[in-house]
């Protein structure tokens, strides 16, 4: 997962910046986490710097981070992510993609398979790791927790329950834009994926939020700020801070 983690960084900034990349990948912690350490095993110094840089950034300024997270390398963002991607397109990128094939290469547990043998391989592997499912149950737990963590996700459980005329369980968020509530105030639009595997949208503003189900017609109830922030604040042991809505 190291690896793969790196990898994908790797190739969703060179898709898109590194606004795309911390929008896509949702920052979750296990992620920042594996992607650290297989940047440590590629052992590119410059890379880690500037994966640190953003880390750091994360915590120092978050609204400015949100701001990169919500455009998602499209129209303006933080000059931080700009100062990113020009340092990770003057060649860090290619030493990056083959650092990590290096490294993925030189792997004694991993084996390279002809192309005619992958498929029978690869469906005979889960019966050859004895504790796969610990492991799969493990990464899913910690990828739970982060999720736990999040105070949008948890912003967006609190609209799902008291929103629509139904209850409807929210797993996570897909996608953010800046919106703009009926009164001018700034906010925004986030895309929800429900259980189950449907859709929704939840609006989210300084004095109220509400969620919508995707398919049904019946019109949702606003919920007040306060009731959404003490929500929040149960399941994080934070509110959602006041910098979010600039």
């Amino acid at each position: 997962m190291q690896a793969f983690h790196a990898d994908y960084y790797v190739a969703q900034v060179n898709n898109g910046g590194h606004s795309q990349y911390v929008g896509n990948s949702g920052w979750h912690q296990y992620q920042i986490d594996n992607i650290r350490a297989g940047l440590a095993a590629i052992g590119i110094e410059d890379g880690i710097e500037l994966y640190e840089d953003l880390c750091a950034f994360a915590d120092s300024h978050p609204e400015q981070f949100r701001d990169g997270m919500v455009t998602r390398g499209f129209g303006a963002f933080p000059e931080f992510f700009d100062k990113a991607d020009k340092l990770f397109f003057a060649g860090l990128d290619d030493r990056l993609m083959k650092g990590n094939s290096e490294w993925i290469c030189s792997l004694d547990c991993l084996l390279v398979l002809e192309e005619g043998r992958y498929r029978k391989v690869m469906t005979e592997l889960p019966g050859r790791k004895p504790h796969a499912t610990q492991r799969g149950a493990e990464a899913e737990a910690r990828a739970k927790a982060s999720l736990d963590r999040d105070p949008i996700v948890q912003a967006c459980r609190c609209l799902g329950v008291l929103s629509p005329p139904a209850p409807a369980n929210v797993e996570r968020w897909l996608t953010m834009i800046h919106a703009e509530g009926p009164s001018g105030e700034n906010g925004f639009n986030v895309t929800v994926e429900i259980e189950g595997g449907g859709t929704g949208t939840a609006w989210l503003f300084p004095t109220f939020g509400a969620l919508t189900v995707h398919g049904q017609e019946d019109k949702s109830n606003k919920v007040g700020i306060d009731d959404i922030q003490e929500w929040v604040k149960r399941a994080t042991g934070d509110y959602i801070p006041k910098e979010f809505w600039r």
